[in-house]
């Protein structure tokens, strides 16, 4: 599979200021075994996504109840982008930048490292460096021997919600759920684009159902609801269309984040994978490998059609806009999707009023996990099976609907080593539904990953002792966020763990391990 990377991620364009989960040391360590001299405070930043994460793992109720520090660390992690966190430990430019956490380069009683600064001891992306740029960061920790001085770690799957704010005076059933299938999906997001059959490219949402291309009208069409003239519509596959400059044939707004974000690649990939699949060549018994989101693989800010990034600088303000912007398609992670502050979306549609704006309906999608299945079916003449959906939030038992027992086809391969870089290692499978059948699992689910030190005490970092007390500080967090305590508990901000096979358990103990003064 063809994978493309944005090297070019500029620092001006991660420069948002995400909320800091801040965390007082409390008391004294969680354990009996509380024996190791820690230091603090620390900082960490980058992937917005990981935020809530992030203040679920750091309290001393948490990461506090399991440490074997004599004293327990206070950390703060504040949500950047994923760009940003990379930027700062050289990943892009071979140098440190640690003014890209305004929090930890501002703080008065951060550690300094070497260079009078206040460095981060970890950052997050959900997108991982390649191994030039894990080259980038040997030369900028000043490391003369290369001896593999960023570590990137696995720490959760973050499903990706697709919310829809509809306009006002397009309605449909209110608490009914919205099935998005995979060709539908992928026309969305391409905009106006027209189709391009030579190059594997669906194109936008035709015409269709008297409304024009890309309007809602024409995706509730394509949806297969049928208008009606009952307001509010009640039957199911119904919706009303009020008319006039409010009504379904509204343009489609495509809510995207404005900087460099890991949850972008995710989302760009995903669409890479689902449009691969609704292309099955009878002749060749084969899918196809190249369609137009191959040149789009990457975390920076470029779409195939026309995008809206005013102020979504987060994946909270991204889903936010999204809310409160009547016509709207976001995206963003489940904890961001259900959480009120950020308008509340559920897997039924209902009116909102959020921010301020005329009463409409938001909702967010269940989403096609079967479509290669359905699509081989219908073109080799086959009556397909029916089209199954699945909820990112939750379905059953499941908090954050990702696979975790057994490997998909991403994710079966991670690095030979844990030094090595993860890049190219995705969850997401627009067919889980098919290659695993224990549970109806959702489809689009990001990996995201901290990236530490191995050496604290390298060229360009900190002095031996405070090197020490940082590694032994960072060793013992990694350990309880990698370790079954730390997974379980991101389970109730709707993440899922990674993936549960050995391979993956051992790769990530021995990164855990490795961390040293």
């Amino acid at each position: 599979m063809s994978r493309h990377h944005g090297r070019a991620r500029l620092a001006t364009l991660a420069a948002s200021v995400g909320a800091a989960v801040a965390i007082a040391a409390l008391g004294s360590a969680g354990t009996a075994m509380a024996s190791i001299t820690c230091a603090s405070p620390g900082f960490g930043s980058g992937a917005t996504a990981q935020t809530p994460a992030q203040a679920i793992w750091l309290p001393a109720g948490a990461w506090g109840a399991h440490t074997e520090c004599s004293s327990f660390p206070s950390v703060t992690y504040t949500g950047t982008s994923a760009g940003a966190g990379l930027n700062e430990f050289g990943n892009v430019t071979g140098k440190l930048n640690p003014e890209e956490d305004p929090t930890a380069f501002k703080s008065a009683t951060g550690i300094k490292d070497k260079a009078g600064q206040v460095l981060d001891w970890y950052v997050a992306s959900d997108d991982p460096p390649t191994t030039g740029e894990l080259d980038n960061a040997i030369v900028a920790s000043g490391d003369k021997n290369g001896n593999f001085e960023e570590i990137t770690i696995p720490v959760l799957q973050d499903p990706i919600a697709l919310a829809f704010s509809l306009p006002t005076g397009c309605l449909i059933p209110s608490g009914s759920a919205l099935d998005l299938d995979g060709q539908t999906l992928a026309q969305l997001w391409e905009g106006t684009n027209p189709p391009e059959p030579a190059t594997n490219d669906p194109g936008g949402i035709p015409a269709q159902g008297g409304y024009g291309v890309a309007t809602w009208g024409a995706l509730l069409t394509q949806l297969g609801y049928t208008s009606t003239a009952t307001n509010p519509p009640t039957e199911p596959g119904t919706f009303f269309d009020a008319g006039g400059a409010k009504g379904c044939n509204q343009a489609i707004t495509l809510q995207v984040r404005s900087n460099y974000a890991g949850i972008s690649y995710d989302l760009k990939n995903y669409l890479n994978l689902d449009t691969n699949d609704l292309y099955y060549n009878t002749t060749s018994k084969q899918y196809a490998t190249q369609n137009v989101w191959t040149g789009y693989i990457t975390d920076a800010p470029v779409w195939p059609g026309t995008v809206a990034t005013t102020g979504n600088s987060k994946s909270s303000l991204e889903v936010q806009d999204t809310a409160k912007n009547p016509g709207s398609v976001g995206f963003t992670i489940t904890p961001d999707v259900v959480n009120k502050s950020n308008g509340g979306f559920t897997n039924q549609a209902t009116a909102s009023t959020f921010g301020s704006s005329e009463s409409h309906q938001i909702v967010y999608a269940l989403v096609q996990n079967n479509v290669a299945l359905v699509t081989k079916d219908v073109a080799e003449g086959i009556s397909p099976p029916a089209k199954t959906y699945a909820d990112p939030v939750q379905t059953g038992t499941q908090i954050g609907n990702c696979e975790t027992d057994k490997l998909l086809p991403g994710d079966k391969s991670p690095p030979y080593s844990y030094t090595d870089s993860w890049y190219g290692v995705t969850a997401e499978d627009p067919n889980v539904g098919v290659d695993d059948t224990s549970a109806n699992w959702y489809s689009i689910c990001g990996i995201s990953y901290d990236l530490v030190w191995k050496h604290y005490n390298a060229g360009g970092l900190f002095s031996s002792e405070a090197g020490a007390g940082i590694a032994s500080s960072v060793k013992d967090l990694f350990k309880y966020i990698t370790g079954e305590a730390g997974q379980t508990a991101i389970k109730a901000g709707y993440y899922t763990a990674v993936p549960a096979s050995s391979l993956w358990k051992s790769h990530i103990k021995l990164a855990v391990e490795a961390i040293t003064g």
